[in-house]
């Protein structure tokens, strides 16, 4: 008979190394920059209607908002779809 107890929650867990450690976290940071991928047009698209043009009271800040609209053409917006 033995008399190690075999019940799961009694047994040690090895303690993982310091470079399993920093494995892992890479791994969770590579799948959130996966998920802010698959969603960025969305994302842009979202915020992009946080900011309209005819609200702009500034006329530099609607200046800057023609230039950069112009700027963004739609080789440029389509090359950033994935």
């Amino acid at each position: 008979m033995s008399t190690q107890n075999s019940h799961p929650i009694s047994q040690e867990k090895p303690v993982p190394t310091d470079e399993q450690v920093d494995d892992e976290l890479c791994l969770l940071d590579l799948e959130d920059a996966d998920s802010l991928l698959l969603h960025v047009q969305d994302l842009v698209t979202q915020h992009l209607d946080e900011f309209p043009e005819d609200q702009l009271d500034d006329e530099a800040a609607r200046y800057a908002a023609k230039m950069t609209k112009a700027s963004i053409t739609d080789g440029t917006r389509d090359g950033h779809l994935r």
